[in-house]
């Protein structure tokens, strides 16, 4: 089973700025929105389940490959999970 730790690893938060613009673009540079909390909670609601979708459904195709991969285990490149927690 996964705990919310490894989830959020198995996001990467370090390539979250990729797909900020897809957040960002619909905004029209209406700049006035940074300053709600509103656009944050949105963002956050945004990225991590799009990420955890991406990233999480990649890792959970290469299990065994990233037991290998010794830049897996961080924020940046993702958990490394047994196939146990992953099913």
């Amino acid at each position: 089973e996964l705990d919310w730790k490894t989830l959020v690893k198995l996001s990467r938060p370090g390539w979250w700025l990729v797909h900020v613009w897809l957040y960002l673009a619909p905004t029209g540079n209406k700049y006035h929105l940074l300053s709600t909390w509103s656009f944050w909670l949105g963002l956050a609601y945004v990225l991590f389940p799009l990420n955890l979708l991406v990233y999480g459904l990649n890792d959970y195709t290469d299990v065994e490959l990233d037991a290998k991969n010794d830049r897996k285990g961080n924020f940046m490149y993702g958990a490394k999970c047994s196939m146990e927690q992953m099913r």
